[in-house]
């Protein structure tokens, strides 16, 4: 009886110690890549904003703390550091002391931001907070085409003269973006461009700018869209090529295209990842294009360097372009009848 008391003690201690172990979750299953979400805020409405206030935001998915301190400013820029308390999927604001001169700011969460997983944020997020009752009712919207990585759109709430000494400091910054809508921007004066790798500390002026033809902006309470922007590829402008060059040794289609009514010098821009080339476009004219994938952009060629211009800091405007999402499909000895797009 008593070696099968011991023997059971010892399975006791056994099952005690196997109950008490570490849970370790199966390993395996599908990566998580699904980007964290604002799902809900706190307030809802963002009228009447005062120092001292908290604003609540909830998220989809647990986020990585140290992304949420990267990722989150309020424009126009405050002299304090944000204070943000951070738990599981939901951060909380403090609003610091605000500007009297200011009306509006703008709480921009962009793309650094990720979840516990590493991963980011798709699209940055922007925020309109007001001291006031009400926002104005407009957005100013636009697109990055060609080499878009890592640009940022720099906006000041007055018209910049380019070639001073010193550009002052924006007023807004939207980090790495695609596309862009700002909503409820007080009525005034605006410019606007584009900057890749930007650095809040570096002189603006020693750093690339690109612009849109639509660069200074009136705003009142009608919205202002396709501020667009062009930003050239440095090994793409290596393969640039005009029709003659595009052709040679090349499989050939055909494309018919037709030529915008609302341009000086109109021009085709086809581009993918190893070419750009360009035609001048002419009433009914069929164009012989090497077969191929390509995008489809046609600019005005103001300055008739065949080429889409995108300004710099001594002629601070882009050309004129119309870009087209859909991609089309060049094939050998086939005619591609595109006459009937809209512009």
């Amino acid at each position: 009886m008593l070696m099968m008391s011991l023997k059971n003690f010892r399975l006791f201690v056994f099952l005690f110690f196997i109950s008490c172990a570490s849970v370790i979750p199966p390993s395996g299953g599908p990566e998580d890549v699904t980007p964290p979400k604002l799902v809900l805020t706190e307030p809802e409405n963002f009228t009447n904003i005062s120092e001292g206030q908290t604003i609540k935001l909830n998220f989809s998915e647990f986020l990585s703390e140290d992304s949420i301190r990267k990722s989150v400013s309020i424009y126009p820029m405050l002299n304090e550091i944000l204070d943000i308390q951070f738990s599981g999927n939901r951060f909380e604001i403090k609003i610091p002391p605000l500007n009297k001169d200011e009306s509006i700011y703008f709480l921009i969460i962009d793309k650094s931001l990720k979840d516990e997983n590493n991963v980011s944020l798709d699209k940055t997020i922007i925020i309109p907070l007001t001291s006031e009752s009400s926002f104005t009712k407009n957005y100013l919207a636009g697109n990055l085409y060609g080499d878009n990585d890592n640009i940022s759109i720099l906006l000041w709430n007055k018209k910049v003269n380019f070639n001073e000494e010193f550009l002052p400091s924006p007023y807004l910054v939207l980090k790495n973006v695609s596309s862009f809508s700002v909503p409820s921007l007080p009525i005034g004066e605006y410019t606007v461009a584009a900057i890749k790798n930007y650095t809040p500390f570096k002189k603006l002026e020693d750093n690339n700018l690109y612009f849109s033809f639509k660069n200074y902006l009136e705003m009142d309470n009608r919205s202002i869209d396709n501020v667009n922007f062009f930003i050239p590829s440095v090994s793409n402008s290596e393969k640039s090529t005009s029709i003659d060059e595009g052709t040679k040794n090349s499989e050939l289609g055909i494309l018919r295209i037709k030529k915008p009514d609302n341009l000086s010098l109109p021009y085709l821009m086809l581009k993918n990842n190893q070419k750009e080339l360009f035609f001048p476009l002419k009433d009914n004219e069929t164009i012989d294009v090497p077969e191929g994938v390509y995008q489809l952009f046609i600019f005005d060629d103001l300055d008739k360097n065949q080429k889409i211009s995108f300004g710099n800091i001594e002629n601070s405007f882009g050309e004129y372009f119309i870009a087209f999402n859909d991609s089309i499909t060049i094939r050998a000895n086939w005619e591609l009848d595109i006459s009937n797009i809209s512009y």
